[in-house]
């Protein structure tokens, strides 16, 4: 597995290096990739399902200047700023194996 440590200058660019690395590994120039980051702004990011309307205050966001973006994986809408941990985790999963689906995984998942 690669670890990759890099913080970017912007919500953006972050999340388009996330994705760029999710490219790499369905390309098969790398299999498994771990990456940790640091927001430096605020900014909201939703799942590539989640509607708009029924999870971000818009008028709040733009109020407070607070970029609202999308990422290419699903789930809800995050607040993310300065001094959260961000991670990518994109990993190598055979077609028939446990892991090859959210539900297989959560299953999977040991429960504290």
């Amino acid at each position: 597995m690669r670890y990759v440590d890099l913080t970017l200058p912007t919500p953006q660019g972050n999340l388009a290096c996330d994705e760029a690395l999710l490219d790499l590994c369905e390309s098969g120039e790398e299999r498994e990739i771990l990456r940790f980051w640091q927001p430096t702004e605020h900014f909201v990011v939703l799942g590539y399902s989640s509607r708009i309307s029924d999870e971000v205050n818009l008028a709040s966001c733009d109020a407070y200047g607070i970029p609202v973006l999308r990422r290419p994986s699903g789930g809800g809408a995050v607040l993310q700023g300065p001094g959260c941990l961000s991670y990518a985790l994109v990993l190598s999963i055979q077609e028939a194996g446990p892991l090859r689906n959210i539900s297989g995984t959560n299953r999977r998942a040991p429960i504290r």
